[in-house]
């Protein structure tokens, strides 16, 4: 699925008469990242990730069509999905650390689910962050992460007790 997703992503931007220097590849989980290098990534990209989102919704589509069967791709240009998760990530974990503080649960920024999926990613192996339950609340484009400090002292005293 490698091959054919560049292959069907280099005819697709030849096709749009888009220059790039590379396409660099990657393969993690069954999902394969595909990351544009272009002097033209601010047209590819589009005002907050517009044209890249189609542009991925038309490779998924098309890279279906030739293999039969789900594709799991993700479209990137000059690492800006990269980039948007990774900063959300380090958001959610100040914000973290403030919770833990404070004990006073916050809520994060609405976002796309792509980045939600980053942030709750990032916090899945953390130790730091044990005592935290972090999940998505709101509908839509309104959806966003909450992060509550979980209260250990309940469940020590309800296993103390019996």
């Amino acid at each position: 699925m490698i091959e054919e997703s560049k292959a069907i992503l280099t005819k697709l931007l030849e096709l749009c008469l888009v220059q790039f220097d590379e396409i660099q590849v990657q393969e993690e989980g069954g999902i394969v990242r595909l990351n544009v290098l272009s002097s033209e990534s601010p047209f590819l990209i589009g005002r907050h990730g517009e044209h890249l989102f189609a542009l991925q919704q038309v490779l998924r589509l098309l890279t279906r069509k030739q293999l039969g069967e789900e594709a799991h791709v993700v479209l990137d240009v000059d690492n800006y999905r990269k980039n948007l998760e990774r900063n959300s990530e380090l958001v959610a974990k100040d914000i973290a650390k403030k919770v833990l503080q404070t004990g006073i649960a916050e809520e994060l920024a609405p976002m796309p689910s792509y980045r939600r999926r980053a942030v709750h990613t990032s916090f899945v192996s953390d130790p730091e962050f044990k005592d935290l339950k972090i999940y998505s609340v709101g509908e839509g484009e309104e959806r966003r992460i909450r992060i509550e400090k979980i209260n250990r002292e309940l469940f020590d005293d309800e296993t103390t007790t019996s």
